[in-house]
């Protein structure tokens, strides 16, 4: 009766694949029922571990992540609730840059995109974000030497990994919220999204938190998410909703801007 999506960061110790958004919202398309989607606050990245970051200059890392972008991008064309996105929160939400600093960004980021294919050996491992067989077939257009695989958690997390179980990269589809949310700002960092010197991002967070004015938190939290992007840590590629499907004669009522599926919320029509 009910199909739904739970936020990568509730499922982080867990191995149970959610379905994916697009399926939900096609699967409402051909039964009846109460389809609920929240804004695209999931957005799908490219990010470079401790290992890639020391491997390839930051030149390298915006030719890949660009390449993969194009990828995610050209894949997902058809697929119902997902959009490009250059920035890793929200355009339109806290965090998220102005169009005058987005255009510039990308205008400035288009200077690595490359037609040449792209044969430098890579390890990118796939943190739960569904089946990417169909991503791989469009991947090796791009690359000819990238091993790119099912991963079972982010690489920041693993305990005591050994050198050749840390992948370059990892891509992952964290929920980068709406608001202001120190919860996920927390978790953003701690999974090595705003890059590999974790004391200086805890620094960094530490600061932010003592920060009482929100206008200035804010521009802060601005001003780390345009550095991430412009050094090629951090690559967002494209984003989607968090989704779920009720039969006919129930309800959602779950939050537009939060990335849950509590099941109070469904009731009678």
């Amino acid at each position: 009766e009910y199909l739904g999506i739970d936020s990568e960061q509730s499922t982080a110790n867990r191995e149970d694949p959610k379905l994916p958004a697009q399926d939900v919202i096609k699967f409402s398309q051909e039964n009846s029922g109460n389809l609920h989607t929240t804004m695209n606050i999931r957005t799908y990245v490219l990010t470079f571990t401790d290992k890639g970051l020391e491997k390839f200059s930051k030149e390298e890392r915006l030719k890949i992540g660009m390449a993969f972008k194009n990828s995610f991008r050209e894949y997902h064309e058809s697929s119902p609730g997902f959009t490009p996105t250059d920035q890793f929160f929200v355009p339109f939400g806290d965090g998220g840059l102005d169009d005058a600093r987005e255009d510039k960004l990308i205008k400035e980021l288009s200077a690595y995109e490359t037609k040449d294919i792209i044969d430098t050996k890579l390890n990118i491992s796939s943190i739960r974000i569904g089946n990417i067989d169909g991503v791989k077939e469009v991947l090796q257009k791009k690359f000819s030497n990238l091993n790119f695989y099912e991963g079972k958690m982010v690489p920041s997390f693993m305990k005591d990994p050994k050198e050749d179980e840390i992948p370059d990269a990892s891509v992952s589809g964290p929920d980068t919220g709406f608001l202001e949310d120190i919860g996920l700002i927390s978790y953003s960092i701690n999974a090595g999204f705003f890059g590999a010197d974790k004391d200086q991002v805890r620094a960094w967070l530490k600061d932010y938190m003592e920060t009482p004015d929100k206008e200035e938190r804010v521009s802060r939290l601005k001003d780390l998410h345009e550095g991430v992007l412009k050094e090629g840590i951090l690559i967002p590629m494209v984003s989607s909703p968090y989704a779920a499907f009720v039969r006919k004669g129930w309800k959602i009522g779950i939050s537009q801007i939060y990335a849950n599926n509590p099941l109070w919320p469904i009731e009678k029509e």
